[in-house]
């Protein structure tokens, strides 16, 4: 539902964020993941490319579905 949305609103999914991601819509977090709840390859990545400069946006469900 998320997806067909943000395509409807002109977004460009992909699957893992990179140098020309802009925002980013964080999930219900997964207590599974091994890397707990602030880890995660996405968020990993998205910070390294902060660290690089990159100004991505992070939101979360709650703020998606306000825009």
């Amino acid at each position: 539902e998320a997806v067909r949305a943000a395509r409807r609103a002109g977004a460009i999914i992909h699957g893992m964020p990179s140098a020309k991601t802009t925002v980013v819509v964080r999930g219900r977090p997964n207590p599974l993941q091994a890397a707990g709840r602030d880890g995660g390859l996405k968020l990993m990545e998205i910070k390294r490319l902060r660290e690089k400069g990159h100004r991505i946006t992070l939101l979360n469900e709650t703020q998606f579905w306000r825009l």
